[in-house]
Formats: C-alpha cells, sequence, structure tokens
C-alpha cells in the first residue's frame, strides 16, 4: 500500500524503491499470489515512465504469475497493465 500511495503521490523513484523491496521480500517467502499483493502491477506503472522495456518485463511476469494463480480478476488486471505500459 505504501508504494501505491508514493506512486499516488508522484513520487516515482520512492514508490519504485519501495515496489522493488516488496517484491524481494515476498519472493524470498514464496509469496506469488498476485491478486494478494500486486506490487509488481505497481511497480510496472512507474517504471513505464522511465524504462519502458523493464516495465513490459515485469509486466510480462505479472501476467505469468497471475496465469499460475489462476483466477480471471488477477489474470485481467495483469493484462490491462500489459497493455497499459
Amino acid at each position: 500500500v505504501r508504494g501505491e500511495l508514493l506512486l499516488a503521490a508522484n513520487l516515482h523513484r520512492e514508490a519504485r524503491n519501495q515496489l522493488t523491496e516488496v517484491g524481494r521480500r515476498m519472493d524470498g517467502r514464496g509469496m506469488r499470489n498476485p491478486a494478494w499483493c500486486p506490487w509488481q502491477l505497481h511497480l510496472a506503472e512507474t517504471l513505464a515512465l522511465t524504462d519502458p522495456r523493464q516495465a513490459a518485463e515485469v509486466a510480462d511476469d505479472a501476467v505469468r504469475r497471475a496465469r499460475q494463480f489462476g483466477t480471471h480478476s488477477a489474470v485481467g488486471k495483469a493484462l490491462h497493465t500489459a497493455a497499459t505500459v
């Protein structure tokens, strides 16, 4: 949530750092449920402003994770982000 708030406040560097750290912690614990914590979607949105290629990579990975998780809402949100970035 903090990363989302930073993004909403246009504090993109801080949001990128916060969301990257969240991803590191979540992955380190084996928590890959994008419906529970969509950090990649917000990170892709932040990266799109400065590094579109990396934003697309993050979004594509989010789509893969969402498909593995298997809920339509998670897949839809990830596909929307991938299309946006």
